[in-house]
């Protein structure tokens, strides 16, 4: 072979791993997840977090209700779900909290896929009850640090035997 085509073969290769790295690098996927701990019991529970599991004790809060009830025992972990869209800016959150609750944060989760952009999901607010007793909570559906009405509330009678 001759000393061009050897000089342009290896020129060749090497071009070739360049551009094979700097592709590998674009595409390169960095995960980015925010955590805050748990709020206390008279506070908004903590924004979503994909670190935070969820119970096995799920109660189903419905879309048009503006009122449920639940039944738990002492030391129980559960969770209220209910419909919300994260892309539109709004949450729920606890407004008050039973004193024989503590919240243990909130998750989010997105319809399942393929969704539409801009599809609804389910989020749950989890709490574990730390004693006894039958307290109202409520729950507003608004966007963090507004000064404008919640869109939605719901009342959730809790009792905790």
């Amino acid at each position: 072979m001759s000393r061009k085509r050897r000089f342009f073969a290896l020129a060749l290769s090497i071009t070739a791993l360049i551009i094979a790295g700097i592709g590998a690098g674009c595409s390169k996927n960095t995960p980015t997840s925010t955590t805050q701990s748990p709020s206390p019991k008279t506070s908004t529970p903590a924004p979503t977090s994909t670190d935070i599991s969820l119970p096995s004790k799920i109660f189903q809060i419905g879309e048009t209700s503006d009122t449920a009830q639940v039944q738990v025992s002492n030391g129980d972990r559960f969770a209220l779900a209910i419909p919300s869209n994260a892309t539109t800016g709004f949450q729920w959150s606890a407004s008050t909290v039973p004193s024989f609750l503590t919240s243990e944060g909130s998750k989010y989760a997105g319809a399942p896929t393929p969704a539409m952009p801009g599809a609804g999901g389910t989020q749950y607010l989890i709490f574990k009850a730390t004693g006894t007793g039958t307290e109202t909570m409520a729950l507003a559906y608004a966007r963090p640090n507004s000064t404008e009405a919640p869109a939605r509330t719901v009342r959730v009678e809790v009792i905790a035997t």
